[in-house]
């Protein structure tokens, strides 16, 4: 696992762990608009995390998208939705979640 990820992984993967969700598979190798996946399985879904990266920029990780399968590219990455990493973010931590319940 990259060394360079950012806490709000950490605390999205243990909110994801709490609910069910184990870890899958990880470190697949990514574009340049993902740092970093993973994947989670519960009860027969699958969710892939990607840690989701500005194209030009050398900041950190702006936002972590969801999907069902390992995406090809950007918008398939937020195929179930994105939660943003600014200020705040923890209040769309929940909503964030539930869209894996359906």
């Amino acid at each position: 696992m990259p060394l360079d990820l950012p806490q709000q992984w950490f605390v999205l993967v243990e909110a994801l762990q709490a609910k069910g969700w184990r870890e899958e598979a990880g470190d697949v190798p990514t574009d340049w608009w993902s740092l970093y996946q993973q994947s989670f399985v519960r009860q027969g879904q699958r969710i892939v995390l990607s840690l989701l990266t500005e194209p030009y920029g050398d900041g950190p990780p702006w936002a972590v998208g969801a999907s069902r399968e390992f995406p090809e590219n950007r918008q398939a990455a937020a195929q179930l939705g994105t939660l943003v990493l600014g200020r705040g973010w923890r209040d769309h931590l929940g909503a964030f979640l539930r869209a894996f319940d359906s």
